[in-house]
């Protein structure tokens, strides 16, 4: 277990569990460990407890089985999400469950919207070099950005596609340029 890990569980005044289960030798959390999570969470124990999940990588699969109990938990079970970024986790996940910054030092990730075709050629040559994560960054970065400058309201459901094809591992530099050709303000 790392600092920030150890710290949460130090804080812990009931029992509690982590997934996947540490003797896994994992970084992903997958299906399995999903449904391990359920069972956990339906079996009986006084006082309460609490599910905590750390990993790298949280699969899509993964996140989309566990919706049903987040929403609608067995009393007295609480869920704690360790994630190196909030983006990890599907915007599902994300609006049911309090968001709480225990990292030092938050990157900044700041948008520069490309003002000419050099300027846009250069950035989708800078997206190469991203991984889905920090595209995500950007991509919320980008959003960020263009509902500053709208006087007008947004097409959020293209963001919204973006943050999908991202999220399934699409190139960033497609995504970014398909955004970039669409009306979106």
């Amino acid at each position: 277990m790392d600092a920030t890990l150890d710290d949460v569980c130090s804080k812990i005044d009931s029992s509690y569990t982590i997934f996947p289960k540490p003797f896994k030798e994992q970084n992903d959390f997958l299906v399995d460990d999903a449904n391990e999570m359920i069972e956990e969470a339906y079996l009986a124990e006084d006082g309460g407890k609490w599910l905590i999940v750390k990993a790298l990588q949280y699969r899509l699969e993964a996140q989309n089985r566990l919706l049903k109990l987040i929403e609608e938990p067995p009393s007295g079970v609480k869920f704690i999400f360790l994630v190196k970024n909030r983006s990890f986790l599907l915007p599902t996940i994300r609006s049911r469950l309090p968001i709480i910054n225990l990292g030092g030092k938050k990157e900044q990730i700041t948008w520069q919207h490309p003002n000419s075709s050099s300027d846009l050629a250069m950035l989708l040559k800078e997206c190469e070099n991203w991984d889905k994560n920090v595209a995500k960054d950007k991509l919320c970065a980008f959003l960020e950005h263009a509902s500053k400058i709208s006087s007008q309201n947004l097409n959020l459901s293209n963001f919204d596609k973006a943050f999908e094809l991202l999220s399934l591992n699409s190139r960033p530099s497609i995504v970014f340029a398909w955004l970039l050709s669409m009306k979106i303000w």
